[in-house]
């Protein structure tokens, strides 16, 4: 204990020490929370958005979980993509889901909409999966990154863009993400 006085009024104070056994574990766990709730997001709009800013172009077959790669090219596939370097539209969804969220998605959009659960557009959060009405991801996947908008990867040899979501187009959050 303490003895302060001021003004003569004479003050005791004396220190509270709390302990606390919480594990690594439970702090990591904590922590985590916290970024899936605000910085996780926000991960996933920037990486989305640096893509499209960079200009990169679909590649059919194209991308893995570290970026952009040559793609492929075939009949009935993108012409000439075995010679451009970038990102189809899964592995445009699987590079950021896996760096913003620490998920890994399967490489197709079909197994991605199989990897996912429904969520409404008022609970869309940016990172969530996007996909055509009625397709089961067979087509296309896109990324959703708020405010309306998505992100993806359309067709052999245009660059990722920016987009208003269709509302009624089907948005699915990966398993592993918090709903």
């Amino acid at each position: 204990m303490n003895g302060t006085s001021y003004n003569g009024v004479a003050s005791t104070t004396s220190r509270v020490e709390t302990r606390y056994d919480v594990t690594g574990h439970q702090i990591r766990e904590l922590v985590d929370q916290a970024i899936h709730g605000v910085a996780r997001p926000r991960r996933a709009v920037s990486l989305a958005r640096q893509v499209v800013d960079s200009g990169m172009l679909y590649s059919w077959g194209g991308g893995d979980l570290n970026g952009p790669t040559l793609g492929i090219s075939g009949p009935g596939l993108g012409v000439n993509d075995d010679r451009v370097v970038g990102m189809d539209c899964s592995s445009f969804a699987r590079y950021v889901v896996f760096h913003a969220f620490g998920v890994q998605l399967p490489r197709t959009s079909g197994a991605q909409w199989s990897a996912s659960v429904p969520v409404r557009l008022d609970r869309a959060q940016p990172g969530d999966l996007v996909f055509p009405v009625g397709t089961r991801g067979v087509d296309h996947v896109q990324i959703y990154i708020g405010d309306g908008l998505i992100a993806e990867q359309y067709q052999s040899g245009t660059p990722a863009r920016i987009i208003p979501i269709n509302p009624v187009d089907e948005i699915r959050r990966p398993i592993g993400i918090p709903l």
